[in-house]
């Protein structure tokens, strides 16, 4: 069974996951100058 999900490089398309909520969240973060930290799995 192969896995469906994609590992070491950039994904789009049918690979990307809908993520308008945290990208709204950081956009206004950046807009603020506040710091963030983001996590990858």
């Amino acid at each position: 069974m192969n896995s469906p999900f994609v590992f070491g490089k950039i994904v789009s398309g049918e690979h990307f996951v809908n993520r308008n909520e945290e990208i709204y969240r950081l956009q206004n973060n950046f807009k603020s100058g506040n710091s963030t930290r983001t996590h990858f799995v």
